[in-house]
């Protein structure tokens, strides 16, 4: 097509160009996309806005702020679409300062009002992690507010570990007729699973069974990933055996449930047979001698001042903001304990704290 633009002497008309720009754009050519608009003579908004959109919709978020930078310098017209355009840029790139400034351009030309303008500007705050000044954008007119708006508050609430505020725009979307979409119901449920809530998380199940949208490998996939964390497997294995094209979350999901399932089968039966697991080493060599550790090692000569250092690590690591991830421990018993199991099964902790307290003399 662009050749027979060129052949018939189409070449250079602007609405020829823009639609060239936009055809390259989606086919993902970037560089022809910039080419033909290099070539354009003259340049309206629709051609920049061709170019701010293939620039954000590709990934290539700086050169469209880049692009909108010098469509204000060129002093061209600004119009909802390059606004909104350059907004999704800003809000991959979390560049909050630039967002606001085309929120105050947005509200000088009274585009706030707008329906595309209102999602666009949700979106961008709640991906950034303004989600109260997305809210506020949402509720200036919240009965004009959509699904996609909507789904943005959502996502922005559950980034912030705002459950509730979450849910509270799933209820009001309910009460005003707006059909959920899978992407609402698959933030939701995600939230859910990473929170281990089941009740919300059942109840969610029960919407999407009504809506439909069970059928979804999406869903589905999300619906196996939260039944599995919130320990129901039998529920879980159940679900991923309805997904027709079961997605990674799922196989993920499946086969971590698994893992855990066959450690547990595994120690069950050497518990049975009497078999003891062989522990674990590490050494390290000070002066002529080697110095072996293993796992709740008490042996050493040194013992007492090794732990002493062990515990005194720890301690200033913890008030430094370090925090045990005791999740690899599938017992039931107390956080502190499982922290010093974690501890004291460290043998390259016990290694490198000899060897520094040997250093350090």
């Amino acid at each position: 097509m662009h050749c027979l633009a060129l052949k018939f002497g189409l070449g250079f008309d602007i609405f020829v160009g823009s639609n060239l720009v936009d055809m390259y754009s989606k086919c993902g050519v970037m560089i022809n996309a910039y080419k033909v608009f290099q070539e354009m003579r003259c340049k309206d908004e629709v051609l920049w806005t061709a170019l701010i959109d293939g620039y954000a919709k590709n990934g290539l978020f700086e050169d469209a702020l880049l692009t909108y930078k010098s469509v204000v310098n060129e002093g061209i017209a600004i119009d909802k679409f390059v606004l909104c355009s350059t907004l999704s840029a800003c809000a991959a790139l979390k560049v909050l300062n630039f967002g606001k400034c085309l929120h105050s351009v947005m509200v000088k030309k009274g585009f706030e009002l707008e329906i595309s303008v209102g999602n666009a500007l949700t979106d961008m705050y709640s991906k950034v992690g303004d989600v109260d000044s997305a809210s506020n954008v949402f509720g200036i007119d919240s009965e004009c507010r959509n699904i996609v708006s909507c789904s943005s508050l959502i996502d922005g609430y559950i980034e912030m570990d705002r459950m509730e505020d979450a849910l509270s725009v799933f209820i009001e979307l309910r009460r005003r007729g707006i059909e959920s979409n899978e992407f609402t119901f698959s933030s939701l449920i995600k939230a859910c699973a990473s929170q281990a809530a089941l009740e919300q998380g059942t109840q969610l199940h029960a919407q999407v069974i009504k809506f439909n949208f069970d059928g979804n490998p999406f869903v589905s996939s999300v619906l196996v990933d939260m039944y599995g964390k919130c320990g129901l497997l039998d529920d879980s294995l159940r679900l991923f055996d309805e997904i027709e094209n079961a997605t990674q979350i799922a196989w993920n999901s499946m086969l971590s449930e698994q893992q855990w399932e066959d450690v547990r089968t595994l120690r069950k039966m050497m518990q049975d047979g009497n078999v003891k697991k062989l522990p674990g080493y590490s050494w390290v060599d000070v002066g002529n001698k080697t110095h072996i550790f293993g796992v709740e090692d008490w042996s050493h000569l040194q013992k007492k001042a090794i732990y002493e250092k062990l515990n005194a690590i720890s301690d200033q690591i913890k008030k430094a903001g370090y925090v045990p991830c005791t999740d690899s421990i599938p017992l039931d018993m107390d956080v502190s304990v499982k922290e010093k199991m974690l501890q004291h099964h460290r043998v390259k902790h016990l290694t490198l704290d000899f060897w520094s307290m040997q250093d350090n003399k």
